[in-house]
């Protein structure tokens, strides 16, 4: 069973190559090259976001790669993005949930509700 490389070490091996073909060549014009803001492509490869599944076939298809290294590249992705999406779910639910207020006070039966009669 071989281990899949994950889809960002793809990418900066691809960078690295292309940086010793030609030293100058830059993060910036790689995204350029890959279709992507730079912005973003920075924040794919310092790990603050994650690409798109979109985003990773329009990568797959400038690079050229191989059926194999496309379907590992794009499984990546997706086991990524299912990571995340676990980890958004439980930030939803904790943050949904109100906090409780120990000074207000539910009036009993056998207290009157402060209501105007």
């Amino acid at each position: 069973m071989s281990k899949s490389i994950d889809y960002r070490e793809m990418l900066r091996l691809e960078f690295n190559l292309r940086r010793i073909r030609n030293p100058k060549y830059s993060l910036r014009a790689f995204a350029r090259d890959c279709k992507i803001s730079a912005s973003r492509f920075s924040e794919v490869f310092n790990e603050h976001n994650h690409l798109s599944i979109s985003s990773g076939q329009r990568i797959v298809q400038y690079l050229g790669l191989s059926a194999q290294m496309t379907q590992n590249f794009l499984d990546s992705i997706i086991k990524e993005s299912r990571k995340s999406d676990g980890r958004k779910g439980a930030q939803k639910v904790n943050s949904s949930v109100a906090p409780i207020d120990n000074k207000l006070k539910i009036p009993t039966q056998d207290e009157p509700s402060g209501s105007l009669n």
